[in-house]
């Protein structure tokens, strides 16, 4: 819910995302620190909390979820204002959560990121069969061995931000759709191949069907604005390793 005079109205079907989401961490093993209803100064202090938790030492992956309204790489607090995107994900990065280092960081950020709705566009006319690549293009491919090597200064030495994966429900500048009763595209997607996939698949496996889930609906709205409206999720991978979660293996 949002503060009288926000004029943010409320997200109808948002409940059901909050408890589809609660249901599936827990279920893969993760304890589950929830904030609700919180100010955009308290969602940033709170946030920085968890991040300096001494616990992390102890786990092996941490996954942030954050549902709101929202704008170009923000989410909006109960009282109307705004929380930076990229300034929470900067909170859990290798110089800041020390914890957490060389650990998989998944963030899922629930929101719209613009205004634009995306109307899609016609499919085109496919052939039965697509011509294979002839062997000379494989042939004219050259590989050569890198002359020279870069090496660092100090052995240890890595990016500020890896181990991340930072998903979103729509493209940058795009509005992102919910169902008043089954909640966001994004999160029923989500939780439905996650569930039915984590104890066997890759999480960047999954959230390939996740997008493919999310560009075959289309909006059906009485507003025109918004009717026939599509929707194309996204993550950007900062892993370098396969990262599965083997549901029901933990203490």
């Amino acid at each position: 819910e949002f503060d009288p005079g926000t004029d943010l109205c409320p997200r109808r079907g948002g409940k059901v995302d909050y408890d589809n989401v609660t249901h599936l961490l827990a279920g893969l093993g993760f304890k589950v620190l929830k904030i609700i209803d919180k100010t955009a100064s308290e969602i940033e202090t709170l946030m920085q909390t968890f991040a300096k938790e001494e616990a992390h030492r102890a786990a092996n992956c941490c996954i942030v979820v954050m549902m709101s309204h929202g704008e170009p790489e923000q989410v909006y607090g109960r009282d109307g204002q705004l929380v930076s995107i990229p300034k929470v994900i900067r909170m859990f990065d290798n110089q800041n959560c020390s914890a957490l280092r060389e650990k998989p960081k998944l963030f899922f950020f629930q929101a719209c990121r613009g205004k634009n709705v995306d109307k899609g566009t016609a499919a085109p006319d496919l052939p039965d069969s697509a011509p294979l690549l002839s062997s000379a293009f494989f042939e004219g491919l050259q590989w050569k061995n890198p002359i020279g090597q870069d090496e660092p200064d100090v052995q240890t030495d890595q990016p500020t931000a890896t181990d991340m994966l930072i998903c979103y429900p729509t493209q940058l500048g795009n509005v992102s759709f919910r169902n008043a009763d089954c909640g966001s595209w994004f999160i029923q997607a989500l939780t439905k191949v996650f569930m039915k996939r984590a104890k066997e698949s890759s999480v960047l496996s999954m959230m390939t069907e996740v997008n493919r889930l999310v560009s075959e609906k289309t909006a059906s709205s009485s507003h025109p604005a918004y009717n026939r409206g599509k929707q194309a999720s996204e993550c950007i991978s900062r892993l370098r390793k396969e990262l599965y979660f083997f549901p029901g293996i933990y203490k």
